[in-house]
């Protein structure tokens, strides 16, 4: 049902028609000025409705019997009344007119009954404008909470009985809540003591005498400490004209007092300012008057500041009204624009600068004392003229040296200079002298004043000026520097005086005779001078540089020259050198060997250039000599490095290949032993075989290490335990009469080698020391640290620089001539006799050594002995204690299926063959691809077996880190007749590596084999 508004005046009369309908109750029904209507409860529809019911919802009377309640609802509100048997119920609702426009409404209804059916009696009141009403009164109320919070603004009313009703803002100014707002002798505890009398007296005289009141005081609050506020109280009266209450309200002025006090102790701190400052400061108003004079305004106005304040400032300044500057000033004060211009003072004889700047108050004048910058000008403009006027040239350089354009800029070029050369200012300024040097200048002469220059040291020279007509001005030039009263540099003053032409003859003779000397101390090379019609040499100082004589005792006559010359080459320079003198040729070389002062012999490359007459006749020669000793040592040790490398090369694939051979005989010769163990001769000759192969074997294993091929097992070792330990084997190897002494360094640090090698090196060395000492002598072994800030052995093969072990063997023994020396690296090179060495043992130490990262260097002297040096290079870490050597087990077997992967069909096959011999199941790959797709498959495969060094361009390390991949925790087992310094772990040090050096027997693939298998799975990360 529609909620209805029935108003109080009708409710009473509407009570009545219950039954029949009067023409009373008909004609109060139908004109009562606010809508009513009948609904019946059952049907819920209008029965009934009056002419205003018409007129507000605009149906007419027909249309509006039988329309239903949601016809003219649009909402309704909660109900104010409980339904009951003869009750009424009130409510607000929105209804909704034909035009469709709606309008709130207060509606009552009345239960009753109209001939014998259950019907309901609606009155409605249109409350649109008191709605709308009510709630603006709500907003402006909120509205006014929200500006009372941000403005911190409160009210509060006071009973003559001390009553107090407070706004919550005001309850929160006191620090209360408005629930807990206490009475006025509680609120008058927050006012601060100083205060508290003031505030209570003025409360009392507004509750009994009706006086108002507004002032300020503190409060002390509980959140914010102590805070000011502003209080403002009046008094409201009744209609009899007694005071009913005190109305007030209190507002936060805290932050508007700190910012006064703030803004009140910055002016004062500015006002002590402007007042201290030198230059006259004044503030004029809108008008030009006077309102404020710092001292030293009003000491250069000469008035006591009481008698300014107020006067127009033209009516009282000091300057003369006739100048135009004046006139100038003056309409900028009246016009109120901003201004600065130049003001003479004259009984004072002072230049003020004339500052005004209009501000939305007034103007700021500011003067400023100019009289020394005017004089500094002044004494500027008449230097000025007489440098521009002076007969030099005059330049002034900046302070800073620029490297990028090597050299100073050039901030001033006087009038006399820009005449002389034709240039206009704009052409030099900003440049560097170095723009207007001529070509004729000495490059080593313009190179040392800029090294002058650089290191702000004067300069003194004769300089050749160019002119923009091309053409040369000769000038004696002299740079100075200009500093700073703190002695600093300021800038660079240059002079330049042009000079007489013999001056300029005597300046191009000068430079010529500079230049040659210059030429002769910048070279290297040995200059001289032959003059053939005396017969006299003249030599630099180079001579005694390069070759021990001094240039002003030798011999100056080319006999001198000659006998300096090896006889071996004597002749042969002095015929060249004749027949380039007798000839026409203006070029003479020679390549030739001459003796120094301390007897060594240098190789020298002498060029000269023979001067002639007009007749063809040589009338002088000029040269050099270049000392190429050293350049021909680097190009020996060159040579025989590249050979060094060369055969070991050869001798590394030899042995590679002699290797796979080795392992097929070796193997073969093991099994006929086996079988032919029954029968003596043929185990004999298989025992032969067997021998043969293994010195073979021994033999590769030196080509190898010589070509760096060997396959080595570094790690960090002590040196000095090392020695000690083989010093037994040394003694039981060396005869008697050779006496072995050992000089361990302390502290060595640890080397990173293969001990192995280290062992086998030093064993080879000490044979070689043996021999050459036939009658006995001392061998000594030595360790040392080292720091090397060069490279350590030939400059052509050697090591970087850095930290080494150096293990050193010296014998005491023949030593070794030049020509043996050059050799003794080569391999199959010996001095002994036929059949009592194989020539590999020096080369088997360089090999390793350098494949070791390290080298090895031999200091010798004939008759007094031999020192070969091993260098290791230094390990980061510490020693690791070796593992102890464990008794060979029996030969183990096994029945998983192995991969074999070998490029040559013969050691495959014999790879295989035993491996099956073993028990094991064995799949075989020719080269790296075959054995992918073997893996690829569904074949099991618990162990791969690989050689490193296979065709095809997939190798055995490579092909190791594929397989990993295709099948996880797969074991590997490597095989190689060298290792080519490859690196076996894919760069995964986690990756255990196991190797069997080619040739191999039997027993070691097993051993090998099954401590491959048998190893622990590797842990992935």
């Amino acid at each position: 049902m529609t909620p209805a508004l029935v108003m109080e005046g009708g409710l009473g009369v509407l009570a009545t028609i219950t039954t029949t309908t009067s023409d009373l109750a008909r004609l109060f029904f139908e004109n009562h000025p606010d809508p009513m209507g009948i609904f019946d409860v059952e049907t819920d529809t209008l029965i009934d409705a009056n002419a205003a019911a018409t007129r507000i919802y605009g149906y007419s009377l027909d249309e509006l019997r039988g329309m239903s309640v949601e016809q003219l609802r649009v909402t309704r509100e909660r109900v104010f009344s409980e339904p009951g048997s003869g009750a009424q119920q009130t409510f607000y609702a929105v209804h909704r007119r034909k035009d469709g426009s709606t309008f709130d409404a207060f509606v009552r209804t009345y239960a009753t009954e109209v001939n014998d059916r259950a019907c309901v009696i609606a009155v409605v009141r249109d409350v649109t404008e008191d709605r709308r009403q009510e709630t603006e009164t709500r907003r402006l109320a909120r509205i006014n909470e929200i500006a009372g919070k941000m403005a911190r603004l409160g009210g509060w009313t006071v009973s003559p009985e001390g009553d107090v009703t407070w706004t919550p803002e005001a309850a929160r100014i006191f620090g209360f809540t408005a629930e807990t707002a206490p009475d006025l002798a509680r609120g008058f505890e927050r006012v601060a003591p100083q205060h508290r009398e003031r505030i209570r007296e003025a409360f009392r005289r507004c509750l009994e005498q009706g006086i108002a009141f507004d002032t300020v005081c503190q409060l002390d609050t509980d959140d914010r400490g102590r805070i000011w506020v502003h209080v403002i109280g009046e008094v409201e009266r009744d209609a009899e004209g007694r005071i009913r209450h005190c109305l007030g309200a209190t507002q936060d002025v805290t932050e508007l007092f700190t910012a006064r006090e703030e803004s009140a102790r910055r002016g004062e701190q500015l006002f002590a300012v402007i007042n201290s400052i030198n230059d006259p400061f004044c503030i004029l108003d809108t008008s030009g008057r006077l309102t404020f004079c710092n001292q030293s305004a009003t000491d250069l106005i000469g008035r006591p500041p009481e008698l300014m304040t107020g006067q127009y400032f033209w009516d009282i300044c000091p300057f003369p009204d006739e100048s135009t500057s004046t006139h100038t000033a003056r309409n900028a004060v009246r016009e109120r624009c901003a201004v600065s211009v130049e003001l003479h003072l004259p009984h004072v004889q002072r230049w003020y600068r004339f500052n005004l700047y209009p501000t939305g108050h007034g103007m700021l004048l500011h003067l400023h004392d100019i009289t020394e910058q005017r004089e500094k000008e002044e004494q500027m403009r008449l230097l000025q003229t007489a440098v521009d006027r002076a007969n030099d040239f005059v330049f002034i350089l900046s302070r800073d040296f620029d490297d990028a354009q090597g050299g100073r800029r050039i901030l001033y070029a006087n009038q006399t200079y820009l005449n002389a050369t034709g240039f206009a200012a704009e052409d030099v300024i900003g440049q560097t002298p170095l723009v207007l040097y001529d070509s004729r200048n000495d490059p080593a002469l313009i190179e040392q004043i800029q090294v002058a220059a650089s290191r702000n040291q004067a300069v003194r020279c004769d300089l050749w000026m160019r002119c923009k007509n091309g053409q040369e001005i000769l000038v004696e030039t002299d740079a100075s520097i200009i500093r700073g009263n703190e002695g600093e540099v300021a800038s660079w003053l240059v002079i330049q005086r042009p000079v007489s032409e013999q001056r300029r003859v005597e300046a191009q003779l000068r430079l010529n005779t500079e230049r040659l000397r210059l030429i002769t101390r910048a070279t290297s090379d040995v200059i001289w001078d032959y003059d053939i019609h005396h017969g006299r040499i003249w030599w630099n100082e180079n001579l005694r540089n390069l070759l021990g004589y001094d240039p002003a005792t030798f011999d100056p006559s080319v006999e001198g020259w000659e006998n300096l010359i090896v006889p071996e080459d004597r002749e042969r320079v002095r015929a060249s050198f004749e027949g380039a003198l007798a000839g026409q040729e203006t070029v003479w070389r020679a390549d030739y060997r001459l003796k120094r002062a301390d007897g060594s012999i240098a190789h020298i490359l002498d060029r000269g250039f023979v001067l002639r007459d007009e007749m063809s006749r040589p009338i002088r020669a000029i040269g050099s000599m270049v000392d190429v000793s050293e350049q021909r040592e680097l190009d020996e040790q060159l040579r025989q490095a590249q050979k060094l490398e060369a055969v070991g090369q050869l001798t590394g694939g030899l042995a590679h290949d002699f290797n796979n051979l080795l392992t097929v005989i070796l193997g073969n010769a093991e099994a006929m032993a086996q079988i032919a163990s029954d029968d003596p001769d043929l185990h004999v000759l298989a025992k032969m075989t067997m021998s043969a192969a293994e010195r073979g074997a021994e033999l590769t294993n030196r080509l190898l290490a010589f070509g760096r091929r060997q396959a080595l097992a570094p790690r960090d070792l002590d040196s000095n335990q090392l020695m000690q330990g083989m010093s037994a084997l040394l003694r039981r190897t060396l005869p008697e009469t050779v006496q072995i002494e050992l000089q361990p360094a302390a502290q060595i640090w640890p080397a990173r080698a293969d001990p192995g090698q280290v062992e086998i090196a030093l064993l080879n060395l000490a044979l070689n020391a043996r021999d050459a000492m036939p009658s006995g002598g001392t061998l000594t072994i030595g360790t040392a640290n080292i720091t090397q800030d060069s490279a350590i052995g030939e400059q052509a093969d050697g090591i970087p620089p850095g930290q080494y072990v150096a293990i050193s063997v010296t014998d005491t023994g023949t030593g070794m001539s030049r020509e043996v020396l050059q050799r003794a690296f080569d391999p199959f090179f010996t001095t002994k006799e036929v059949g009592k060495g194989s020539g590999l043992g020096l080369s088997m130490v360089y090999g390793f050594a350098r494949q070791s990262g390290g080298t090895v260097t031999i200091d010798t002297t004939l008759g007094r002995g031999t020192t070969v040096t091993i260098y290791l290079p230094r390990a980061p870490g510490q020693v690791a204690t070796a593992p102890r050597a464990r008794p060979a087990p029996d030969i183990p077997t096994g029945t998983e299926t192995i991969l074999v992967v070998e490029d040559d069909a013969l050691v495959r096959n014999h790879a295989c063959a035993l491996l099956r011999g073993l028990g094991y199941t064995v799949l075989a790959a020719a080269d790296g691809r075959e054995a992918l797709r073997v893996l690829q498959s569904d074949s099991p495969v618990d162990l791969l077996f690989t050689d490193i060094v296979m065709p095809g361009g997939l190798d055995g390390s490579a092909l190791a880190t594929l397989a990993q991949d295709l099948r996880r925790g797969l074991k590997l087992l490597f095989t190689t007749g060298y290792a080519e310094d490859r690196s076996l772990d894919g760069g995964d040090p986690r990756r255990p590596v196991r190797l069997v050096q080619k040739p191999y027997r039997r027993a070691e693939l097993a051993a090998q084999v099954r401590a491959a298998l048998d190893a622990a799975a590797r842990v992935e990360a």
